[in-house]
């Protein structure tokens, strides 16, 4: 180092040394020149540590207005001179010092083991939200802020005022006992609303008190502007009923509202009326006599009897869902303890969500019960013609099914040997190139309806699991091709009307006897078949009482949509067969399953197409109007006066005996 830079050197570092005590030594490394040793100061500018916030945490509630605060302590190579605390970003208790100590202001000590302050504030800070920070500083006034927290000084118990039950406003106070009314609040309407305000975000316990019945508990909080509600479930009516409050603030802070009681009054209709009361009669005065000295007696009058007073009937007006909850409690009432105790089992939050979904769906339940009947339909149908469904099958099956109302029956599916009719059987319409341009499909009874056919011509063809489609067996010399379809082709005229035309009378064959392969698919849908069926009444009462309950627009429509069917239904249900008869052998014996088909030859339709049961009795309800009896069972021939015939005319505007049908093998 030269002489010139070694002197510069040892200027700066004098200058410098005015500034702080620290020594700091240069010597120059020329050897050429004189050593020259300095010494000078350098300036501390590093701040202390930063403090770290304890108590109060940041957004807590402190439930006193004389705060304590707890804080780490700083820590600096100089040492810290002093604290100061903030107290909503303004200096609030200034110049703490760095140990135990105590003022006018405050109380502060000091934990050498922990190295926590705790200063104790002899001030009382008012409620509300604050926030709070710690600076420290060291000798040389280098200062270091903690991180700045909030917390919210609460002291005053919740204040909460119940300002409406039911239909009924009220005012009562949780802070004045003399709001609580002495007698029940009187209502009218079941399933009361509570209504109030109180301190924002507490928690509001209320103890429903029943007597008789478990006691319920509701727990809510109240909202950011302090509004609180609760909807009670249905209670029992003119039964004294005690509402018991305890409101919690988020410090912890308990209010109590107690012993507020309610009634509900059930309406009654009276009969006979009450009738007004009768005003007195007038007295009886004397008249002026114009004999003189004779002096008039008073005109007697009777005294009214009275007559004794009717009885009065008293008819209590309970709404439907009130009885039906009735009834659900007092069958859980009466449920045995291993199943009430299976239920215990469940955990409550699985048993309240439960409930609470089963409440929310009762108001769509009669919709929810069509949605699971479609269902099992669909599925049904599905296991039927499995890829094969579309929107023309579903429409037919539903005919089939009874479920949506069908023409005039049009022909017959059955079995060739049994001649018995065949369920649910899939009947295709080909044109003359072999395109499918309809489908239709059986009922139980293996009856076909709903076929529209303009003029032209087309072809049968019949697909049904376990039979084969056409028949070996050959056609009876007394049959035609309308009794006995074999699958040729026939032509449709503009002489009679397309719709509901008179078909054909098709014969199929047992192809496989194995079990599963014939029966499953059947079942299905002639289980769903049984179940409807079953079920069709109960049901119908099952929705006529849910709408009642619960008359939402899903409900009625649904109901409505069950009417119609029942009023549909009674048409068949209350006529009286004017067609009765039996299909007997030569012997006497009854030909079961023999087809009976009644024609209208004007129109060439079927009026009614039926079979004999297993006693060969047949019966069926006719138009007023001349028709044809035709008489079908294969293998036989229908003899009359030794003669035989295969149609018989029938005039149904005169009253009907019972028709004896022989047939002869």
């Amino acid at each position: 180092m030269s002489f010139i830079s070694a002197c510069i050197l040892a200027i700066f570092l004098n200058f410098y040394s005015l500034l702080a005590p620290t020594s700091v030594q240069a010597t120059a490394a020329d050897p050429k020149t004189e050593v020259v040793t300095v010494t000078a100061g350098v300036l501390d500018n590093i701040p202390p540590t930063t403090p770290i916030l304890i108590s109060p945490t940041n957004n807590s509630y402190v439930t006193t207005g004389y705060v304590t605060f707890v804080w780490k302590g700083s820590t600096d190579d100089n040492g810290i001179k002093e604290y100061d605390l903030s107290l909503d970003g303004i200096s609030y208790i200034p110049s703490i010092p760095p140990n135990d100590n105590e003022s006018s202001r405050y109380v502060l000590s000091y934990d050498s083991v922990t190295d926590c302050y705790t200063l104790l504030v002899k001030e009382l800070v008012p409620d509300g939200t604050h926030t709070w920070k710690i600076r420290a500083n060291d000798n040389l006034n280098n200062g270091t802020d903690s991180a700045t927290w909030s917390f919210t000084i609460d002291t005053q118990a919740p204040n909460f005022i119940l300002s409406q039950v039911g239909e009924v406003p009220t005012s009562i106070s949780a802070q004045d006992i003399s709001t609580i009314p002495s007698n029940p609040i009187e209502l009218d309407e079941n399933s009361p609303k509570l209504l109030g305000n109180g301190e924002a975000n507490s928690t509001v316990v209320l103890t429903v008190t029943i007597p008789g019945d478990p006691t319920q508990t509701f727990t809510s909080t109240t909202d950011i502007n302090g509004n609180w509600g609760q909807e009670l479930g249905i209670l029992p009516r003119d039964t004294i009923i005690t509402l018991d409050f305890i409101i919690t603030d988020p410090a912890g802070l308990i209010s109590v509202l107690s012993n507020v009681q309610i009634i509900i009054k059930t309406k009654l209709i009276v009969f006979p009326p009450a009738s007004p009361t009768p005003s007195p009669s007038p007295s009886v005065s004397p008249h002026p006599s114009s004999s003189p000295g004779v002096t008039p007696a008073p005109t007697p009058f009777p005294t009214p009897s009275a007559s004794p007073r009717p009885p009065l009937i008293s008819i209590p007006l309970v709404p439907p869902i009130e009885i039906a909850h009735e009834i659900l409690q007092e069958t859980w009432e009466r449920f045995p303890a291993p199943l009430k105790a299976i239920v215990a089992r469940v955990p409550a939050e699985t048993r309240e969500y439960l409930v609470t979904t089963a409440i929310n769906l009762f108001p769509f339940s009669a919709l929810l019960i069509l949605i699971i009947i479609a269902l099992l339909a669909l599925l049904a149908m599905i296991g039927r013609f499995g890829k094969n469904l579309s929107p023309r099958l579903i429409w037919s099956t539903l005919q089939a099914l009874g479920i949506i109302p069908a023409g005039k029956p049009q022909g017959l599916v059955f079995d060739s040997q049994t001649h018995r009719g065949v369920p649910f059987a899939l009947i295709e319409v080909r044109d003359e190139n072999g395109e499918t341009i309809d489908q239709v499909i059986t009922d139980k009874n293996g009856i076909y309806k709903g076929l529209v056919l303009e003029p032209g011509k087309y072809q049968l063809v019949v697909s049904q699991p376990g039979y084969s489609f056409p028949s070996n067996q050959p056609r009876p010399q007394n049959l035609t091709i309308r009794e006995f379809y074999l699958g040729e082709l026939f032509e449709v005229t503009t002489e009679y009307p397309a719709k509901d035309q008179m078909m054909y009378l098709i014969p199929i064959d047992i192809a496989d006897q194995t079990p599963q392969k014939q029966l499953s698919p059947i079942l299905s849908l002639q289980r769903f078949s049984s179940f409807n069926q079953a079920l069709f009444l109960p049901l119908f009462i099952v929705t006529g009482v849910l709408t009642i309950i619960f008359p939402t627009l899903w409900n009625w429509l649904v109901f409505g949509s069950y009417c119609w069917q029942v009023i549909y239904k009674a048409r068949n249900w209350f006529k009286t067969p004017n067609l009765t008869g039996n299909a007997i052998d030569a012997n006497g014996q009854g030909l079961e399953n023999t087809i009976v088909a009644v024609i209208d030859t004007e129109n060439l339709q079927l009026a009614a197409l039926t079979q004999a049961d297993d006693h060969g009795y047949f019966s069926a309800y006719l138009p007023r109007q001349q028709l044809l009896l035709a008489i079908t069972k294969p293998g036989f021939i229908w003899i009359e006066s030794d003669s035989p015939v295969t149609e018989y005319s029938l005039d149904a505007t005169q009253e009907l005996q019972p028709v004896i049908v022989t047939l002869r093998s």
